[in-house]
Order: structure tokens, then C-alpha cells, then sequence
């Protein structure tokens, strides 16, 4: 493991001095390890002789960029990106408990049906086969903070995300969100450059003969026995698939999706893949869940909310270091599958080897 370590962080040797590199590689390493994910935590885990200011500085002064860094992280891991390339968008919040740090705002959490004080960031990883690529972090400001900095809602955050990776030249690009992101100035930017699918909520409107239906209402129409039985990842459902116009949005296939056929609960998807089944555009839906998994192990594996500075160029930098990290560790679980299975229990196999791990890469 220390070899493919090694052979990963050194893409990165042309970016950073001699000192930088060093410091780069440290709290790479640091953040994989169960320790505090603060600059002290990180210092005081590898029981570094140099002072913890040395860190602190590598992300609050140091001049080198994140673009740099992402674009050499990025054409390492495009070789392997072959067959469908999904692109998945979804906010986190990162709670806080210091008012004085840059950024931070009262945001409300949906999970704990409460206000926090928090960042909000709007994320997108690439998933292709067994691999998951962080690709962008967009802090979100409320308004009140965007003190001589441009205020953008998250739908154009997302949007300027997309408008990157449409650039891409992946053979096929499919693009995942979720109900809030599933906006007609999102849907409009992806035009026909991709495929995407999207959940929806149930008030959506669709044009049905000379009437306005939401999908509630329309969902009244439709018999139990029209519910076509299939099965996704071991799972069964009942889906009623239906084409029509929907406001603001165009011609879209809607997948109408239950557990079970005489089941009040309905779930509403939508796509631009008009030719696809609803077990095809279930099967593309599911992938969605990676971001989610991805939010838990940044968060409880790498330290994603747990930085304590104020700069907020710090920050950023250690969202997107966390990112490198992520993307080191899904490269390892992709080319040493007998070694782990989660990015936790590859934390943990590196923890045993940290040793040797040290020595192969030159670190104190």
C-alpha cells in the first residue's frame, strides 16, 4: 500500500516546493488517521517535530492554487473513467461553533429540522464503475454575508458545476440530482449535452390533453394493476411509466415508483431519456446514493466539518485536500479490493502500515 501511496501523491511533486510537498504529504496523511482533524490533532497524531504553525501556514499563506492541484488530481483519474460517467450534485452543511469564522451563517438543517450555524457547500462528485471523484466544493452564501462577493443562489452554483463538466469529453455523461436541484435553469443549461435523471416533487405540473394535472392529481388516475412489477439492486418496485409536457421544462419521461402496488406513497422521477424503462431510469437514480456516502465518509473518516480556522482560504483548501484524500483512498479500494471494502477500513489498514508508510514517502 505504501508503493501505490507513493506512486498517487507523486503527481502532484511539480506543484509545491520542498517544504510544501512535505506538508501536503503529511496532512494527506493526517487526515486519514483517527485523530482530531485540526491542524493541532493532525500534528500532535504523527508526532511531528516541526511546529504545527508550519501546517497552518501551508493552507493559509502558501501560494499554491487548488486549480493546480484539481487539474493534476483530475488527469491522473481520467484514464480510468471509461463507460457511463455520472455527475451527481447535492448541498451539506458543516456545523460550527464560531461566529467569527469567515462564511458561516444560520442555515437550516433538514436532517435535525433545525437552524445551525454552519457553511453550506454545494458538491459534486464523478462516479464511473468503482471509482468517486470529488469534482467540485462551492461554498454557499447567504446573502447577508456576501460582503463584496457576488451573491449566487445554490441552483447557480450547481449550474456553473454542470456547465464544467459538460465540457468534459466523456463518450456518455448522465447527470443525477436531486428534487431541489431539478430546476428549469438547471435542466435548460444541460439541454440536449447530456442525459440526466432526477427525482420530483408531486405538485410538479404536466400538460395532460387540454388540462394542468400535478402529479398528485394525476397519480389518482392510475390503477394499482397499471403498476408494472420490476426489480432494482435486489429491491422490487411497482412503476407506471408516462411521457408528457411539464412546465417550464419540456417533454420528459415520468417513472411514478412504489414498494408496493396498492401503496399510497408514490415517489416521482423525471428524465430526458425518453426511451428508457423505468427500471433503466431507477437502475441510473440509484447511483444518487453515492454522494450521500461520500458526505458520510468525508465527514466522519477525513475530517470534512472539523477544520478550526477562521481564514476562509484555509478552509477551502482543506475541503478540497480532503477531496485528494477521498479520491486517494476510492483509487486504492478500487486497485486493492482484497486489502478493504469502505474507506473506513481503508483508514484503518493505512493506520497499521502508517510506519512504513512514512519511511517509503520520506516524511518525519
Amino acid at each position: 500500500i505504501s508503493i501505490e501511496i507513493k506512486k498517487f501523491l507523486s503527481n502532484f511533486k511539480g506543484l509545491f516546493s520542498k517544504p510544501q510537498q512535505e506538508n501536503f504529504i503529511l496532512y494527506i496523511l493526517g487526515l486519514m488517521l483517527p485523530c482530531n482533524k485540526t491542524i493541532q490533532g493532525i500534528t500532535e497524531e504523527l508526532q511531528l517535530q516541526k511546529n504545527q504553525s508550519s501546517l497552518n501556514r501551508f493552507l493559509t499563506e502558501s501560494k499554491w492554487k487548488i486549480e493546480e492541484l484539481y487539474a493534476t488530481l483530475f488527469e491522473f483519474i481520467k484514464p480510468q473513467l471509461q463507460g457511463i460517467v455520472y455527475l451527481i450534485v447535492d448541498d451539506t452543511l458543516c456545523e460550527k461553533a464560531g461566529k467569527k469564522i469567515q462564511g458561516v451563517a444560520r442555515n437550516f438543517d433538514h436532517c435535525e429540522k433545525r437552524t445551525v450555524l454552519s457553511h453550506s457547500i454545494v458538491c459534486a462528485i464523478i462516479k464511473c464503475a468503482d471509482i468517486i471523484l470529488p469534482y467540485e466544493i462551492k461554498l454557499y452564501r447567504k446573502i447577508e454575508i456576501c460582503k463584496g462577493v457576488t451573491f449566487k443562489t445554490k441552483i447557480t452554483l450547481a449550474r456553473e458545476i454542470i456547465e464544467k463538466f459538460l465540457s468534459l469529453d466523456f463518450s456518455s455523461k448522465i447527470i443525477l440530482f436531486d428534487a431541489f436541484y431539478g430546476a428549469a435553469e438547471i435542466i435548460k443549461e444541460i439541454g440536449n449535452k447530456a442525459k440526466w435523471v432526477a427525482c420530483c416533487k408531486s405538485n410538479r405540473i404536466v400538460n395532460h390533453g387540454k388540462f394542468n394535472y400535478s402529479l398528485q392529481e394525476l397519480a389518482t388516475y392510475i390503477k394499482p394493476e397499471q403498476f408494472d412489477e420490476i426489480k432494482v439492486n435486489r429491491k422490487t418496485y411497482f412503476v407506471f411509466e408516462y411521457e408528457a409536457d411539464m412546465n417550464g421544462i419540456g417533454i420528459v419521461k415520468i417513472v411514478f415508483s412504489k414498494k408496493k402496488r396498492y401503496s399510497k406513497y408514490i415517489s416521482y422521477f423525471f428524465t430526458n431519456m425518453r426511451e428508457a424503462g423505468g427500471r433503466e431510469v431507477l437502475l441510473h437514480y440509484s447511483e444518487r446514493w453515492n454522494i450521500e456516502v461520500f458526505f458520510r465518509d468525508a465527514k466522519q473518516n477525513l475530517g470534512l466539518g472539523r477544520y478550526q480556522m477562521r481564514s476562509m482560504k484555509g478552509i477551502i483548501k482543506h475541503w478540497y485536500l480532503v477531496a485528494v484524500t477521498y479520491s486517494l483512498l476510492s483509487h486504492l479500494l478500487s486497485s486493492m479490493k482484497r486489502t478493504a471494502q469502505t474507506i473506513g477500513q481503508m483508514c484503518k489498514h493505512i493506520r497499521r502500515n502508517l510506519s512504513d508508510i512514512r519511511l517509503r514517502l520520506s516524511v518525519s
